[in-house]
């Protein structure tokens, strides 16, 4: 429930310049940044690439942006990491973020274009904030508000931080959502009254960042976690699990076992006395097949 779903794509798409150019979503149709970078396209007149069936990561989505002579681009910074390093000429800009940045990917894939940072939960309709073009060897900054938006970084006590001091991250606007569908509770806990506007609201981020001049992201300030950019809450996967009744514990972790390629494990305790038969209604079936799904979107 969003209240101003296209705020800032005209101007975003004037910033980037990407009139007459080919602009291609390196994210899964059913995340928002997918709906954010056609409204862009749309918006500046470019043209749409639309990759298809082939999967978004690694030599796949390598082959989508050499084969479609893709100008333009927009990839979750561990998508992006997987992609190998190869001469992509036509390549001219790329957005990125979703996640932190894998070490050495701004050296890898800055030099000879422009890449920028781009910060924002779906809450805020895809996009916050956007950095400046990076350069090699620089930490990516949270950079400034798209139109329509204010940053603030506040304490504990919603105080501003001082500069350079770490905070938690709160976004408000035209493109702040209303709430949660069916969620009161979390959305009280979440959407609270901004100290700094008339009855205006504020989002809490749950993302810990460094305030100006710094403007840097640092971590997660709550149990979330973001793998390939969806953003996922352990601890309600932990419930899940348990639900089952040959489950007695569960805790469920994110495992790099290669770099750039994050993964969710869950490790479970089973009850003492559990059968080892499986039930017809056991909702391990179903597990199974929601991991199939989601490992076929990303």
């Amino acid at each position: 429930m969003h209240q101003d779903p296209l705020h800032g794509d005209d101007d975003f798409a004037r910033a980037c310049s990407i009139s007459r150019y080919r602009i291609a979503s390196g994210a899964s149709p059913n995340f928002d940044v997918w709906t954010g970078d056609l409204c862009i396209a749309i918006a500046a007149g470019a043209t749409v690439v639309v990759p298809g069936t082939d999967k978004l990561r690694g030599e796949d989505l390598l082959l989508v942006l050499d084969r479609e002579k893709v100008t333009h681009v927009s990839v979750p910074a561990p998508v992006l990491a997987t992609v190998p390093a190869r001469d992509l000429p036509e390549l001219r800009t790329l957005l990125v973020g979703g996640d932190a940045y894998p070490v050495g990917l701004v050296d890898e894939w800055a030099p000879g274009r422009r890449m920028f940072n781009v910060h924002g939960p779906t809450e805020s309709t895809v996009a916050a904030t956007v950095s400046a073009p990076l350069t090699p060897g620089e930490v990516p900054p949270i950079g400034t508000p798209v139109p329509g938006t204010r940053v603030f970084v506040l304490d504990a006590d919603l105080r501003p931080v001082a500069p350079g001091v770490a905070g938690e991250l709160y976004l408000s606007g035209a493109g702040l959502a209303r709430g949660y569908l069916n969620g009161p509770g979390l959305t009280a806990e979440r959407f609270i009254a901004c100290p700094f506007g008339t009855g205006e609201r504020m989002y809490r981020t749950g993302d810990s960042s460094a305030g100006a001049p710094t403007d840097k992201f640092l971590s997660r300030a709550d149990e979330q976690v973001e793998i390939r950019g969806f953003r996922i809450e352990p601890g309600e996967i932990e419930s899940v699990l348990t639900s089952h009744p040959g489950v007695t514990r569960a805790v469920v972790l994110v495992r790099k076992d290669q770099p750039g390629d994050k993964r969710l494990v869950a490790y479970v305790i089973p009850e003492r006395n559990a059968s080892t038969e499986q039930d017809s209604h056991d909702p391990v079936d179903e597990w199974q097949q929601c991991s199939m799904v989601a490992e076929r979107a990303s």
